[in-house]
């Protein structure tokens, strides 16, 4: 195997190169050195925001623009259902009101309604007396229950840190029963991103859930971006 040596040429280039770099650094140097000491450079134009970057000339003369969301809702009144278009047949009503940050809804066995929230820190239900319907908060001061389950009498709310069950609830809207807790510490890092759970039931009668990531374009813990599942019990 033979043994790679420099050349007379690669030699001469190095040396070129070197003598090159020395100049153009003494070049930026001398100029830096001329301007005035009260000078600054021009500052660099601000970019347009992030949903603006990329168009085309064409939708360059776009109106369109993205709209803050309202995460606590809106109130009946200021739905527009009557400007709704829906085939033959169909109507659009607002079923039930005075639920504001409403995200996750279920069903319980006797036809009551649970809903959770996101950014608030309630669990709602609604019941139906023959057409007229009564919301009750019926959960107060959690963290982010936005997946709920019901499931053979007990409700289980997903928080951003836990999973809880409630049991027999329905049947004390009133004074609900004490958590009991499935799964803790699902959240250790604090994470400031997709902190909020979905909660489902599945076939083999486990909890489904997920550990959302830290936000979209980061490298994830090992437990963050995944789904996963626990035994109810």
């Amino acid at each position: 195997m033979s043994e790679l040596r420099p050349t007379l040429q690669t030699r001469a280039a190095c040396t070129t190169c070197t003598l090159m770099l020395g100049a153009v650094l003494l070049a930026a140097f001398n100029v830096h050195a001329q301007q005035p000491a009260g000078d600054k450079p021009a500052a660099a134009p601000t970019p347009p925001p992030s949903w603006q970057q990329g168009r085309s000339a064409e939708q360059e003369k776009s109106t369109l623009h993205p709209f803050a969301i309202e995460m606590t809702g809106k109130t009946a009144k200021e739905l527009p259902v009557d400007k709704l278009k829906v085939p033959p047949g169909f109507k659009v009503e607002v079923w039930a009101e005075g639920l504001p940050g409403a995200r996750s809804m279920a069903q319980g066995d006797k036809g009551t309604v649970f809903v959770g929230t996101r950014q608030l820190k309630d669990v709602y239900a609604v019941v139906d007396h023959g057409g007229k319907r009564e919301v009750k908060t019926i959960l107060k001061e959690l963290d982010a229950p936005n997946g709920i389950v019901f499931s053979k009498g007990t409700l289980y709310v997903a928080e951003r840190h836990r999973i809880t069950r409630y049991d027999g609830i329905e049947n004390s809207l009133d004074n609900p029963p004490a958590a009991k807790v499935v799964i803790d510490n699902l959240d250790p890092n604090k994470q400031p991103g997709h902190f909020w759970k979905f909660l489902g039931m599945g076939p083999d009668r486990k909890l489904y859930f997920n550990i959302g990531a830290p936000g979209n374009i980061v490298m994830p813990t090992y437990n963050e971006a995944s789904i996963m599942r626990v035994d109810p019990n």
